[in-house]
């Protein structure tokens, strides 16, 4: 875990056979910068994006897009289909084109299984649900980039987060300004991981 704020900076270059997406640089994957897909001590890095909406489509694109193994989890077959047979997500982002290299799946158990690292791209409100029962004691790291409060239990995604077992050491929140198909787009913005 790094003990400052980053800000990941996007370029629009694009990756060959799909619409340009951000560069992987410095932050999400733990890698050592500048699109490089390895965690520290050179082991590659395998992410698990959690959430197949628009936001959740749009980081996953931008991580596989620049070579970091990226698995989406969706809860709707047709996401998780449009993805893997199309390269499109019909139901969330379906002007843009997806990299080959990203796959989606509707089994949760075993996208985290086989991440180091997930991206938790689940509406607040259903943050707790999705990921309850999960076990997360094989990731390294949880980026959260939901937003907002649980209403009833009034929980920040980083409290939820640590009320389902997960080390504060390993939670990271990445927020914007920034938006889905803006990032998709592979139009330069700014996000700030802590």
């Amino acid at each position: 875990r790094r003990g400052r704020s980053e800000t990941l900076r996007s370029s629009t270059a694009a990756p060959p056979h799909h619409a340009p997406v951000p560069t992987a640089g410095r932050g999400l994957a733990p890698g050592t910068g500048d699109g490089d897909n390895r965690a520290v001590g050179n082991e590659c890095t395998r992410v698990g994006v959690v959430g197949g909406g628009s936001w959740g489509t749009a980081l996953a694109a931008h991580l596989a897009g620049h070579g970091v193994p990226t698995e989406l989890w969706a809860r709707e077959p047709d996401v998780v289909d449009g993805i893997n047979d199309e390269h499109r997500n019909h139901l969330f982002l379906s002007d843009v084109d997806l990299p080959e290299a990203l796959t989606a799946s509707t089994d949760l158990a075993v996208v985290v299984g086989r991440s180091d690292l997930i991206v938790s791209a689940v509406p607040v409100q259903f943050l707790r649900s999705t990921l309850a029962g999960v076990d997360l004691a094989g990731v390294d790291t949880v980026v959260t980039v939901s937003k907002g409060i649980e209403a009833g239990a009034l929980a920040t995604p980083h409290g939820i987060l640590v009320d389902l077992g997960v080390p504060e050491e390993r939670i990271v929140a990445l927020s914007g300004p920034s938006f889905a198909r803006e990032v998709a787009a592979g139009r330069p913005t700014a996000v700030v991981a802590a």
